[in-house]
């Protein structure tokens, strides 16, 4: 099963499928086009460009069990494991566009902030991409979010509301699908159309 809006092809740097404020991954970078449309500015007044859901994060006892029956249910592709051999400690699966990963319940990837998701079975995480990561890091910070440990460089993670931890990221996840798996560009949808009135002569 895959992502309504998401364009089979490769993204390449002379395809017409540009859109404002959609990010795309290309071997080298990874940018964003100038500029929200006018009607999204609008909406979100001085918040600036909307980051994107990336990265959605499971724990449970078996990883392995819990991923063969998202492959074998949605047909999602894996794109490795660890160890190798079982799986054990976690298994990371695509749709092409969100990297999804399910760990090991209290398992060092998913590791137990002291309340809400990361306590029990369900989402551990979620991750988003953004512009700016050292901006987006402010933001977290002044919106009273600490720093969790195993942040890195290039994968700042925060304890969120209710417990739940967030990841962010400027670039990586991309390049992981398209290093296993068919990667997916994401597309602004076409507009809505109205049904036609009927009229006398119909």
């Amino acid at each position: 099963m895959r992502l309504p809006c998401i364009q089979r092809q490769q993204p390449t740097p002379t395809a017409s499928a540009y859109r404002p404020n959609l990010w795309y991954a290309w071997p080298d970078l990874l940018r964003v086009n100038p500029g929200p449309p006018p009607a999204a500015a609008s909406a979100r007044g001085k918040r600036g460009i909307m980051a994107r859901i990336k990265h959605i994060a499971l724990h449970t006892e078996d990883p392995a069990k819990t991923a063969e029956f998202y492959k074998e249910v949605f047909g999602l592709d894996e794109l490795r494991r660890e160890p190798r051999e079982t799986g054990e400690d976690g298994v990371w699966l695509t749709d092409g566009y969100i990297y999804f990963a399910i760990l090991k319940f209290g398992g060092e990837q998913a590791p137990n902030l002291g309340e809400g998701s990361s306590t029990v079975k369900g989402v551990h995480h979620i991750g988003f991409y953004v512009d700016d990561l050292e901006e987006a890091c402010a933001t977290m910070e002044r919106a009273n979010s600490t720093e969790c440990d195993g942040s890195s460089r290039v994968n700042r993670k925060f304890k969120g509301p209710d417990g739940l931890m967030i990841d962010l990221r400027a670039r990586g996840w991309d390049e992981q699908i398209r290093a296993r798996s068919t990667l997916y560009q994401l597309v602004e949808a076409p507009p809505a159309t109205r049904p036609r009135e009927q009229t006398a002569a119909d």
